[in-house]
């Protein structure tokens, strides 16, 4: 609808006003002159861009009939265009990174199964053999009663005592030689011990010696180091034999013990334990089991971070796509307060449509 048709409109609107007041004129004519004032209003809506930047185009005039959807202006968009191809990028590198991620992945999948494949072979007489196996004459129970898996828990828990008991006899070891009623006989071990290794080395060296060409003088040498470390080895051992009858060395010889056996039981677990860790329980199998995780774990966070990248180029889309203003519903443009080259402001208005379908008169008597 142009500017006349408008016009056109007003003139209908108050023609029609002075008919509906006729009884009110006829009246005026007997008591004076009657007059009245009034104002004509039509729906409006304000249009602004949501984002700031400067107008590079310009569809409609004022007076122009729009209907909803129509381009009424665009600003300038290439600092978003520049933001999306960045974007974009981004996305391709994050897919590119979990394409590369589901490869690891397949390769993790398939060391598992090779690993799996290689242990159940390795175990395979031990399967046939399993009904077999000699068993304590102190058991009850068939040597098939338990699972495996069960068998594993059950020595992984004696793994467990043992190495607590192991920790708890080098704690007493440690406070039985540092007590001082049995510094003494620890003074002595020590001088053992030196000597003993002290002979070790001297003999190795000897037979080194021995061993040398034109070895006259380093065998002579040798054997005065080695003569030198057997005669302290043997006054260290009879000293050491003459504080056995101490109680300090009863404590001593006690707590080794103690020590050693429970060493021992820790061993003799620890060993039980790796006997039956074969076939899908064994270390190979977990191992690859492991690369697998990290590699399933890998893919969750490339999907993660493809998903945060397309969220990223979805976001500037919405952008670009808000550079063109479009309208909002059928009418007129009333106002159009831009130009080609202006800065549009974000949440300016920049144009007025008008409904002039149906406008509302209001005349005040």
């Amino acid at each position: 609808m142009n500017k006349r048709k408008l016009g056109i409109l007003v003139m209908f609107v108050l023609l029609f006003a002075a008919t509906a007041c006729s009884p009110f004129v006829g009246q005026a004519a007997e008591n004076g002159t009657l007059t009245a004032s009034g104002t004509i209003s039509a729906r409006q809506v304000a249009i602004g861009p949501e984002l700031g930047g400067k107008v590079v185009e310009v569809s409609v005039e004022e007076g122009q009939e729009v209907a909803a959807g129509a381009p009424l202006f665009r600003l300038e968009g290439a600092l978003l265009e520049a933001q999306r191809d960045q974007a974009a990028a981004a996305v391709q590198v994050a897919e590119a990174a979990l394409n590369a991620a589901r490869v690891q992945q397949d390769s993790a999948q398939t060391q598992v199964n090779l690993a799996l494949q290689a242990a159940r072979q390795h175990d395979q007489q031990n399967r046939l053999n399993q009904w077999q196996s000699d068993v304590p004459e102190e058991f009850t129970l068939p040597v098939w009663y338990y699972q495996k898996d069960e068998e594993m828990k059950a020595v992984e828990q004696e793994v467990t005592d043992a190495d607590t008991a192991l920790q708890s006899e080098l704690d007493n070891l440690k406070s039985v030689l540092a007590s001082a009623s049995n510094a003494n006989f620890v003074a002595a071990e020590e001088r053992l011990a030196e000597a003993q290794a002290a002979f070790r080395v001297a003999r190795q060296v000897m037979d080194q010696a021995d061993q040398a060409a034109a070895n006259e003088a380093l065998s002579d040498q040798a054997q005065k180091q080695l003569d030198a470390a057997q005669a302290e080895l043997n006054a260290a051992q009879e000293a050491y034999r003459r504080m056995l009858s101490s109680a300090a060395s009863q404590d001593v010889q006690e707590a080794r013990a103690r020590v050693a056996v429970a060493r021992a039981r820790y061993e003799t677990a620890v060993d039980q334990l790796n006997a039956l860790q074969t076939g899908a329980e064994s270390l190979q199998v977990k191992a690859a089991q492991t690369g697998l995780t990290q590699a399933q774990s890998a893919v969750t966070q490339a999907e993660a971070g493809l998903a945060q990248a397309q969220a990223a180029l979805t976001v500037i889309d919405v952008q670009i796509a808000k550079l063109s203003v479009t309208a909002p519903l059928d009418g007129v443009v009333l106002t159009r307060n831009l130009e080609v080259g202006e800065t549009a402001a974000p949440g300016s208005t920049t144009m007025t449509i008008g409904q002039l379908d149906e406008v509302e008169l209001v005349v005040y008597i």
